[in-house]
C-alpha cells in the first residue's frame, strides 16, 4: 500500500510548485525583434526594471516590462500607442477567423476542461532582395531570399509553453572570389616545412582557404536564413548538399523550444534550437554571444534571484559549417579526410554569467567553453567557472572570460566598456604587440535624445585582435582519433562579435521609432580589417586562422602596419513600415547605403609573412594607399529591400 503521508507530501509539493509558475505564455520572442530596442530605451530612461543579460525573453517577461513602461506615466502619446501596439500583438488573438494559413484554438479552464490548452498556427512569407553596384565592375552582384515559414506554438496549462518554427529559403547569393588563397596555418603537433613551396607558391605543409566576399549586401551585414542545408535546383539528390547558394536552390531550417518559469519569472528554464545573446550593451554589440550568431540547440537557465542580482547559463551543441565551398585541397589537416568537415567540427558549448545591477552601475562577469563533444559533467553544471575547471582536467578546450561595465543615468544615457579574453598569455609582455594576447574589447556611449519618441544616439568603438575567436586544431582530444577544430564558431559563423579577427570598427548610429508603424535608423561605420588574401595578407585575420605552434611567443601584431588593410567607410539608412491590407499584416523594410573601400599597405622590404616582425616591422612602418589590381580602391552603392506578410 502506498504510504498516505508520502502521497500527501507529494500533493502539497506539487501544489506549491505549480502555484509558483507564471500565469502566462512562456514562449520567447526572437532576439532580432524590434521590441528589444524599445525595452533597451525604457531601461535607459529608468521606466522598467533591470533587464536580464540573457536573451531571448519570454512573452511574459516582455509584457511585464511593457506594462511597467505604461504604469510609469512618463510616455508621450506616440510612445504609449507604440507600447500598446506591442502588447496587442502578444495577445493570443483568439478572435481571428480561422483559415488554411492561420488557426487559433483556446480551451480555457472551466467545468468541462480543468487544464487550459492553447494552440496557434501561423504562416508567413518573407521576400528579400539586395544588390550592389561598384566602380570595380567585378564586384557587381545581386541576391535574393524567399522564405516561407510555418509556425506552431501553444500552452499546456498556464505553466508550460512550446513552439516550432519550420521554414524553407529559396535563394541565390553569389560570392566574390578575392583571387588568391589565404594561409591559415600549419598542422598542430607536426613538423611543418615552412621553407619548401609547391609550384603554385604554397608552403608544402601549409593550409589554405579561399577568400570570399558577399557584395550583394553592405559589408558584414548579411545574416543568412537557411541553416546548414542547401541544395541546388540542378542537383536534387541525397548527395547534393552544398555549402552556399552560388546557384539557385533552396535550404531549410527548423527552430523549436519548450520553456517554463517558476515564481513569476524568478527562475526560467528552457530548451530549444534558437538564436541567443548574452551581455549586449547595445544592439548587436555583444562580444561573447551575439544576437546575429547562428542558432544551436541548448538548455537555458535564468535565475533572477534579487532585483539587483541575476545569474544565467546555457549549455548546447554547436553545428558544423559545411564550408567545402571555401576549402582548397590543402585546407584540412592531412589526418582528416579531405572535405569531410562534418567530423572536423564536433563541438559543444557552455556559457555562464553573473550580473549585478544598481541604479547607476551594471557589471557582469562570465566564462565560456567550446569543447569536442564528450561527457564532461562539470560543463553541464551552471555554477562552475570553466576556465578554472579546465586546470583540473587537462588543456584540451577553448576557454574564454568576459566582463562588461556600464554606467548609466536615467533620462540621460549610458557609457560602457566590454572585454572578451580569448587567451591571457604572459602579463610581463606587452598585450598591444604580443600576438598571443588574443582578445576583443569595446567602448561605447549612448545618449537618450529628449523629446523624440524612442530615440537614441550611439557611438561605439570595437576591436577584435588577431587570432581572437580562433583555436588551433588538435589531434589529442580524448575519444577523438583525428583532428578537431575548436574555434569560436557555430555553423561557420562567429559566436561572438560580427567582425573577423584583426579588425576594428568606429560606429555612429541614430535610432528612432516615431510611431507604432515606423522604425528608422541611420549609421556611419569605419571598419578596418587585415587582408585575408593577396601578397601582403596579414596572419590571424580569419576565423579559420590557427596560430603557428612553433615559436608562438615570438609572433607580433602591428595593427595597420604589418601588411595590407582594407578601410571601409559606410553610410547607411534603414527604414521599416508596418501596415495592413484588409486583415493581412505586412512589414516592408529596406536599407540604402554607400561605401568607399580602399587598402593601405606597407613596403615589400617591411613585410614579414611569418608574423614575427623579423624584418623590423613595427608601428613606425610607412603606409600608403595601394590601389592596385590586387588591392583596388572601390566606390559602391547597395540597396536592400524586403517584405514580410503574415497570412
Amino acid at each position: 500500500m502506498i504510504n498516505k503521508k508520502l502521497c500527501l507530501t507529494a500533493a502539497i509539493l506539487f501544489t506549491v510548485f505549480f502555484a509558483g509558475f507564471s500565469q502566462s505564455t512562456n514562449n520567447t520572442v526572437p532576439v532580432d525583434d524590434h521590441v528589444y530596442e524599445i525595452l533597451d530605451w525604457a531601461q535607459a530612461k529608468g521606466l522598467c526594471e533591470y533587464l536580464p543579460g540573457q536573451r531571448p525573453y519570454t512573452k511574459h517577461q516582455i509584457k511585464t516590462y511593457l506594462n511597467q513602461m505604461l504604469d510609469s506615466g512618463a510616455l508621450s502619446e506616440a510612445e504609449t500607442q507604440t507600447v500598446e501596439a506591442y502588447l496587442e500583438e502578444m495577445r493570443f488573438e483568439n478572435d481571428k477567423n480561422d483559415n488554411l494559413l492561420h488557426f487559433r484554438f483556446s480551451n480555457e479552464a472551466n467545468e468541462a476542461a480543468k487544464i487550459p490548452v492553447r494552440f496557434k498556427y501561423d504562416f508567413t512569407l518573407e521576400t528579400a532582395v539586395s544588390g550592389g553596384l561598384y566602380s570595380h565592375s567585378a564586384y557587381n552582384m545581386a541576391g535574393f531570399d524567399i522564405v516561407p515559414k510555418w509556425s506552431f506554438a501553444g500552452d499546456i496549462s498556464d505553466y508550460f509553453s512550446w513552439g516550432i518554427l519550420a521554414f524553407m529559403d529559396v535563394s541565390l547569393m553569389k560570392l566574390h572570389d578575392n583571387g588568391s588563397e589565404y594561409l591559415i596555418g600549419f598542422n598542430w603537433y607536426s613538423n611543418p616545412d615552412k621553407t619548401s613551396k609547391n609550384a603554385d607558391g604554397h608552403y608544402t605543409d601549409g593550409r589554405y582557404i579561399k577568400s570570399l566576399s558577399n557584395m550583394s549586401y553592405l559589408p558584414y551585414s548579411y545574416n543568412r536564413r537557411w541553416q546548414g542545408q542547401f541544395y541546388y535546383l540542378t542537383n536534387l539528390s541525397a548527395d547534393g548538399l552544398e555549402g552556399w547558394p552560388e546557384k539557385p536552390g533552396f535550404g531549410f531550417g527548423i527552430e523549436m523550444e519548450a520553456r517554463t518559469s517558476l515564481w513569476d519569472d524568478t527562475i526560467i528554464i528552457g530548451a530549444g534550437r534558437n538564436r541567443r545573446s548574452y551581455a549586449e550593451m547595445d544592439k548587436g554589440s555583444s562580444l561573447v554571444l551575439n544576437s546575429r550568431a547562428m542558432p544551436f540547440f541548448g538548455v537555458d537557465t535564468q535565475f533572477n534571484l534579487l532585483p539587483f542580482l541575476k545569474y544565467s547559463a546555457t549549455f548546447g551543441m554547436l553545428e558544423y559549417p559545411n564550408a567545402s565551398y571555401r576549402y582548397t585541397s590543402t585546407t584540412l589537416p592531412t589526418s582528416t579526410t579531405e572535405g569531410d568537415d562534418g567530423k572536423f567540427w564536433q563541438n559543444a558549448f557552455a556559457i555562464n554569467m553573473l550580473e549585478i545591477d544598481t541604479k547607476y552601475v551594471h557589471w557582469d562577469f562570465g566564462s565560456t567553453v567550446v569543447f569536442p563533444k564528450r561527457f564532461e559533467p562539470a560543463y553541464f553544471f551552471p555554477l562552475i567557472n570553466y576556465v578554472e575547471y579546465q586546470n583540473h582536467t587537462g588543456d584540451y578546450d577553448n576557454l574564454a572570460l568576459f566582463t562588461d561595465l556600464k554606467l548609466r543615468k536615467a533620462d540621460l544615457g549610458s557609457i560602457w566598456v566590454s572585454y572578451y579574453a580569448d587567451e591571457l598569455y604572459n602579463f610581463t609582455k606587452n598585450p598591444v604587440v604580443n600576438t598571443r594576447f588574443m582578445y576583443a574589447w569595446q567602448a561605447g556611449i549612448q545618449w537618450v535624445v529628449p523629446k523624440l519618441p524612442f530615440a537614441t544616439l550611439t557611438f561605439r568603438y570595437s576591436k577584435v585582435e588577431p587570432y581572437c575567436y580562433t583555436h588551433h586544431s588538435i589531434n589529442y582530444v580524448p575519444q577523438y582519433a583525428g583532428y578537431v577544430c575548436e574555434n569560436y564558431t557555430n555553423n561557420g559563423e562567429s559566436l561572438g562579435f560580427y567582425l573577423p579577427p584583426n579588425a576594428d570598427e568606429f560606429m555612429l548610429r541614430f535610432d528612432i521609432t516615431p510611431t507604432k508603424d515606423w522604425e528608422l535608423s541611420a549609421a556611419y561605420q569605419l571598419i578596418r580589417h587585415g587582408a585575408d588574401f593577396g601578397s601582403h595578407q596579414v596572419p590571424g585575420s580569419s576565423l579559420y586562422s590557427e596560430m603557428d605552434p612553433h615559436g608562438r611567443s615570438d609572433l607580433r601584431k602591428y595593427f595597420l602596419c604589418d601588411g595590407a588593410y582594407q578601410w571601409l567607410h559606410i553610410l547607411s539608412a534603414n527604414a521599416a513600415y508596418n501596415f495592413k491590407l484588409g486583415q493581412i499584416k505586412m512589414k516592408a523594410y529596406g536599407t540604402a547605403g554607400i561605401l568607399v573601400s580602399y587598402f593601405t599597405d606597407i613596403n615589400d622590404s617591411d613585410y614579414d609573412a611569418s608574423g614575427k616582425g623579423e624584418k623590423g616591422s613595427g608601428f613606425s612602418n610607412s603606409t600608403h594607399i595601394a590601389n592596385t589590381d590586387e588591392y583596388p580602391t572601390t566606390f559602391g552603392a547597395v540597396l536592400s529591400l524586403g517584405l514580410k506578410i503574415w497570412f
